[in-house]
């Protein structure tokens, strides 16, 4: 006898449940803070803070499809320094498999391992982290579960171990 849910998969002629994802329930309790401070700010002000930020480090990320795959990179930059220290890229996969929010969150947590393998410096000011993936950001904060929750988790364990070094690090995105 089928249960309820495989005539759902059956009658809309979804995948079978091991192709869905699992979304796993909120991590964070209710009065818990991101060890990242986050920015979401309009164009002009991300440039300009882009270019005059004190911070000793700058990480630019993206994520996105192209030939019909999801990527994401994420590029480190020495204070004053015109050529990058360092470049990170990961391709997911097919597009068909893959969100632009995923590729989003994976430039974050690109941005984040930049972090840990290519910054040396033992007592580093703020780093910030720049991207133009709102919804990512957004997902930072978010008490709920969602889709890529995964790569949220991810980041945001990640980011509490960082937390706990010499370093901060502050995460601006573009709108």
């Amino acid at each position: 006898m089928s249960t309820p849910l495989r005539l759902l998969l059956l009658l809309f002629n979804l995948p079978p449940p091991i192709e869905v994802e699992t979304i796993s329930l909120p991590s964070q309790p209710g009065h818990w803070a991101t060890p990242i401070d986050i920015q979401i700010l309009k164009k002009e002000d991300a440039t300009e803070i882009a270019r005059n930020a004190p911070t000793d480090y700058k990480i630019f990320s993206d994520g996105s499809g192209h030939n019909g795959m999801a990527g994401a990179a994420a590029v480190l930059y020495k204070h004053g320094e015109l050529q990058p220290e360092a470049t990170l890229r990961y391709q997911l996969g097919p597009i068909s498999k893959h969100t632009t929010f995923d590729a989003e969150g994976v430039g974050i947590l690109l941005g984040l391992n930049i972090i840990d393998k290519y910054m040396f410096d033992p007592n580093p000011r703020d780093t910030l982290i720049c991207l133009d993936g709102r919804s990512a950001i957004e997902a930072l904060w978010a008490q709920n579960t969602t889709s890529g929750k995964n790569i949220v988790d991810a980041t945001l364990q990640l980011a509490r171990q960082q937390a706990r070094g010499s370093g901060s690090e502050q995460i601006a995105t573009v709108t």
